[in-house]
């Protein structure tokens, strides 16, 4: 897999809303790439920023397989 490339920009347009569809456009310095997306693709996207944006660090340092996560308690 090649490196990733750095995204300069990002933007999402509403395509329909009968289904939910869009379009998220990222820009890079080489590029400017289109995605269609649903609704059940946006919330995942969703969470996974969610994720990202409150992640403490801990699992950034640890290579994959290494990595810890909170264990919900048992009922």
């Amino acid at each position: 897999m090649t490196d990733p490339q750095k995204a300069t920009e990002v933007s999402v347009l509403t395509r329909s809303t009968e289904p939910l569809t869009g379009i998220v456009q990222v820009n890079t310095a080489d590029a400017e790439i289109e995605f269609e997306i649903t609704e059940d693709i946006a919330h995942k996207i969703c969470i996974d920023l969610e994720r990202f944006l409150t992640d403490d660090g801990s699992r950034a340092s640890k290579p994959p397989g290494k990595r810890r996560f909170r264990q919900r308690p048992r009922e």
